[in-house]
This record gives C-alpha cells, sequence and structure tokens, in this order.
C-alpha cells in the first residue's frame, strides 16, 4: 500500500466505478485545493482530535475559533458518543488508513471512523462529510462499501452486523445530518468480487469513459478536458436548439436528467 494518493480510492469509487476511463483521464492533472476542501481538511482534522479528546484518549481539547467548523464537530462527536454503549468493551479508530488490496492492489483509503462494540457484535464505518451543497446518501455509497470491506479486513472481528454511515451536518438531506445503511458481512463479501471487477477494468488502457451524474458529484477533475462529456453536452444542446424542436416528454425528461450533470461540466471548466 503506497503513501501517497490513490488512483483507486473509495472516495472516488462512484466515479471510477462507473466510468472505468476515468482512472486514465484524471492520471497527472494536479490537485488543486479549493476554498470548500480546505475546509473539509480542516474539520476532519479537528473532529479527529475532538473524538480522541471526547473519549478520553488525549487531554488536549481542540481549539475551534470558525462557527461552522464548530458546529460541524459537535455533531460528529455527538453521533460517535451515541453509538458507544456505557460499561462495554469497544475499539475506536480514527483516520484509519485501510488496506483494499483485497479488491485491487492500487486500492487503499483513509476511513473516518471505525467503531468494534463487542456487546451487540456491530462494527460501524462513518464517515464525514464538511459540505453543504451535494447531498450524500448513505444507502448504496461505493465509498462506505469499500471502507467496509476495508474494515472488516482490518480490524478482524466476529461482526454480525456492519453498520456504515454519513454524518453531514451542514447538507439538508430529507434523512437528516446522520444516514445509517446496516450491511450483512455476506453482503460485504459478494460486494468485494463486484468491486474487483469494476477495479479492474480501469486496467484497460481503452477503458471507456462513462459520463453521468458521477461526473460533478465526484467533481472528476478530467471533466472540463473529457471528450466523452464533451459529447454528449453537444447531443443535448443540438436536441434542444434544433430549429425543428417538437414537444417531446421522454426527451425532455432525458434532458432534464443531463442538466446537472452539464451544469457542473460548465462550472468546472469555468474554474
Amino acid at each position: 500500500m503506497s503513501s501517497g494518493h490513490s488512483e483507486l480510492g473509495p472516495s472516488k469509487g462512484g466515479l471510477w466505478g462507473h466510468c472505468p476511463g476515468s482512472r486514465r483521464a484524471c492520471r497527472g492533472i494536479p490537485d488543486t485545493k479549493s476554498e470548500y476542501s480546505i475546509f473539509g481538511d480542516r474539520c476532519h482534522e479537528l473532529g479527529a482530535a475532538a473524538v480522541l479528546y471526547a473519549i478520553g484518549q488525549t487531554e488536549i481539547e481542540p481549539g475551534i475559533d470558525d462557527n461552522e467548523m464548530r458546529d460541524v464537530v459537535k455533531v460528529w462527536v455527538e453521533t460517535i458518543l451515541e453509538l458507544i454503549p456505557r460499561n462495554t468493551k469497544y475499539g475506536l479508530l480514527v483516520e484509519q488508513k485501510l488496506d483494499l488490496s483485497i479488491v485491487h492492489l492500487e486500492c487503499y483509503g483513509t476511513a473516518d471512523l471505525i467503531l468494534w462494540v463487542e456487546s451487540t457484535e456491530t462494527l460501524y464505518v462513518l464517515d464525514l462529510k464538511s459540505g453543504a451543497g451535494v447531498q450524500v446518501d448513505a444507502t448504496g455509497n461505493p465509498q462506505l462499501t469499500l471502507y467496509a470491506i476495508g474494515a472488516l479486513v482490518k480490524m478482524k472481528v466476529p461482526a454480525q452486523r456492519v453498520v456504515a454511515g454519513i454524518v453531514q451536518p451542514r447538507g439538508f438531506h430529507a434523512g437528516g445530518p446522520v444516514r445509517l445503511w446496516e450491511i450483512s458481512p455476506v453482503d460485504l463479501i459478494d460486494a468485494i468480487f463486484e468491486w474487483r471487477e469494476k477495479a479492474a477494468a480501469t486496467d484497460d488502457p481503452a477503458a471507456p469513459l462513462t459520463p453521468g451524474p458521477w461526473c460533478s458529484s465526484y467533481f472528476c477533475p478530467a471533466a472540463p478536458t473529457c471528450p466523452a462529456l464533451h459529447q454528449k453536452a453537444r447531443e443535448v444542446a443540438a436536441i434542444e436548439f434544433s430549429p425543428v424542436a417538437t414537444y417531446d416528454p421522454d426527451k425532455l425528461a432525458d434532458t432534464l436528467h443531463w442538466l446537472d450533470v452539464l451544469d457542473g461540466f460548465a462550472r468546472s471548466v469555468r474554474t
């Protein structure tokens, strides 16, 4: 497992899992930090320190001057403390590096929090999202699935339940700021084979570029220069600006499906 950035990291699983050619397309593009990603990095750093302080593993309480960051960290810590039952054994790891070579030799990443509760034989894997713009679902989430696989391999515990969750304090989601998804260990084993195939597909030098909602929701750095996304933009524009365009509900529905993707494409080009 390399110490650098993984081309097949779980955080981008929703991207390369749908678009195998994105691995090749993103290679060599500088990882520029936006104000939002800098804010997120700081929230993760403070959140990890705050959790360790809350459970008594350190006597240093992190000082947080920014009100928005303080609110994010507060929800994060409270969520974790609620999952830890009193008077029971548990194991807790923060910012834990996970080796996912069981999926692909180049697949690895860092989970925000892993919690093992012995009394209920439950393994929790939580991911902190500090953003407000993109609402992230927990159920079926590719990043959580890969983290859960890595956590199960790492912890080597007899888990009867695996619960993965998104904690997004600033996101206005119908499910609330904390969304949990229970996955059976058996389903996770099946998922290993599924993700092996997805990861192996990215090894093909001719792996296809497949545009879709994942281009914008996973902030694909190759989006501004992606030929497949350019072609899709031209196709949608040709339909909408045709001089002989007629009212067609099916075509309008398909165009509507692509508007968010193309809006994200336009914003990335401007950037």
